[in-house]
């Protein structure tokens, strides 16, 4: 919010539009440091040696084409054969060229999907549960999957056309200033009016995307939920009045969005205008200069080319810019999402736990939630003070209370979603703080009210809580529930075919038979251990 002021009070400052271009560029700098490896950079840099070899022959040719002209004015046999060879040449090279930088584009495409798609899933399993529960508004599949597909739309711009428009500019300009430096002295004036009409396009999108990017993640998530919970909204009688806000709401962030950038696509004139003024500027002064005797009617041919190619590409790179503008709401997200620092104190040499009985010790803890704050002085809410008690291997303990006594605080904690903010839970007299977390967690088998099914196979979903080792078989021993067999036998499904959540196959009472099977794998995955096991309320 700070920062959004801050921005508006400065509006029209260079400072305030070179911190916007900024900012933009920090985001696109941790993208290109996440998501794109070695590997992709190696091709990046080859696609880019092929673009110079590929654009400097296509440019060749309007200045054969002139020394053509000037071989069959002046009948000069040498010059003209010269500028057909050339030409075919530029023809055949050109074409070569083209072909190694597509190769290159498409490895560096793949390269960098798969990269994001490590990265993120890497990133996002990294954050601790408590994270995950207290920032659910930016730790979103939404979130995660619009980053993911902003970033394939910006890279998608950058190497297909952003590449080739920016070494097609470069090289133009070069050409065109040791022709006629005069003529190349006016595009590059063109290029920096360009890139000041860029920070002023950069700082809009900068200072008023965000709030407009928030409400479409919100709308988004909404509709999300109710499209989940169907048959609650359906049941309720709010089907209509659903559909009539959510629809008010879209239109609210599509008229804000639509404002943005309609203001956007008016500041674009100036730079069309102005780039259609300096190739004006430059033919006449390269008539002047041939008028005068200063200059050969045929250099005229590739100045206008060149200078004409400069206003195309700075008109092509500025579809690139706003492509990235529009992306880079998304990818701010996506980055402060992902860089939210993770809350669990680490270890140097964590203490791996061994296999075996195992006893937890409460001493004196105390925890409260600062994004649940009381409505009279805004301070955070305390759910746990003081609390101590033992739990001894073999012993069961339940916890009764009513809601927000603190119930589910400690099966979180036991499982470190997040650490307690005063005491400590000890696990064999170890502190849970200096515990090997993977090595805990294997003691542990945890059983929520309504087990997560995903999409696969039942057997899939049966032996998701089970250790690797002892996935490929399952055994039994006497007495134990035979799970899987009951489902084929009620003819839940097929064993070994699809089971998640959006399987037509299974009806209500068989999607309940498949939760309890997981709910009786994730208690064998962990329960044989003496660790305390929950069942969700």
């Amino acid at each position: 919010m700070e920062e959004q002021e801050y921005s508006q009070d400065n509006q029209t400052s260079l400072l305030g539009y070179l911190k916007s271009m900024g900012e933009t560029r920090d985001i696109l700098r941790w993208c290109l440091c996440e998501f794109v490896n070695d590997t992709a950079r190696t091709f990046i840099r080859r696609l880019l040696i092929w673009s110079v070899l590929s654009r400097a022959v296509s440019l060749a040719y309007p200045y054969l084409m002139g020394l053509g002209i000037d071989g069959l004015y002046q009948h000069n046999l040498t010059f003209a054969i010269f500028a057909v060879v050339g030409i075919a040449l530029t023809y055949v090279l050109g074409s070569v060229f083209e072909w190694r930088a597509g190769h290159f584009i498409e490895l560096t495409l793949g390269e960098n999907l798969r990269t994001i798609d490590h990265a993120i899933n890497k990133l996002f399993f990294a954050k601790n549960l408590g994270l995950h529960l207290q920032e659910g508004g930016k730790l979103t599949q939404e979130n995660m999957e619009k980053g993911w597909n902003r970033f394939d739309m910006v890279q998608k711009a950058v190497l297909f056309s952003g590449i080739d428009s920016g070494v097609t500019l470069v090289l133009s300009l070069l050409m065109l200033s040791v022709l006629s430096p005069m003529c190349g002295l006016i595009i590059a004036a063109t290029l920096v009016g360009n890139f000041v009409i860029s920070l002023s396009l950069n700082r809009l999108v900068t200072v008023h995307m965000e709030p407009v990017e928030s409400m479409f993640r919100a709308l988004t998530r909404k509709r999300g939920e109710r499209w989940q919970g169907v048959e609650r909204v359906i049941t309720s009688g709010r089907d209509l009045e659903e559909i009539e806000q959510m629809n008010r709401e879209f239109t609210t962030a599509l008229e804000a969005d639509r404002k943005i950038w309609l203001s956007y696509i008016r500041g674009t004139m100036p730079r069309s205008l102005l780039a259609g003024f300096s190739v004006t500027i430059t033919g006449l002064y390269a008539g002047s200069q041939v008028w005068y005797g200063h200059m050969d009617v045929v250099d005229i041919v590739p100045i206008l080319t060149w200078a004409g190619m400069a206003s195309q590409q700075m008109r092509f790179l500025a579809r690139v810019e706003r492509e990235v503008n529009w992306c880079t709401p998304s990818l701010k997200s996506l980055c402060h999402a992902l860089s939210l620092p993770n809350q669990l104190a680490q270890t140097d040499q964590p203490i791996v736990l061994s296999d075996g009985p195992v006893e937890i010790a409460f001493e004196g803890l105390g925890h409260s939630y600062d994004h649940k704050r009381g409505a009279e002085n805004g301070s955070a809410v305390s759910v746990l003070q003081e609390l101590s008690f033992r739990v001894r291997p073999g012993e069961k303990v339940a916890l009764i209370g009513p809601s927000g006594a603190g119930k589910s605080t400690i099966t979180r904690l036991i499982q470190r979603y997040m650490d307690p903010e005063h005491g400590a839970i000890r696990v064999n007299g170890h502190d849970l703080r200096e515990v090997d977390l993977r090595s805990w967690r294997r003691l542990v088998g945890y059983i929520p009210q309504t087990p997560r099914v995903f999409d696969g196979t039942l057997r899939d979903n049966l032996v998701y809580s089970l250790p690797p080792e002892t996935r490929s078989t399952i055994t039994e021993s006497p007495g134990r529930p035979q799970w899987h067999e009951a489902l084929r036998r009620r003819g839940s499904a097929r064993y070994d075919r699809g089971g998640g959540p959006q399987a037509s196959a299974l009806h209500d009472h068989r999607r309940g038979d498949l939760q309890s099977g997981c709910r009786e794998s994730d208690r064998r995955a962990g329960g044989d251990r003496s660790a305390p096991c929950r069942r969700g309320s």
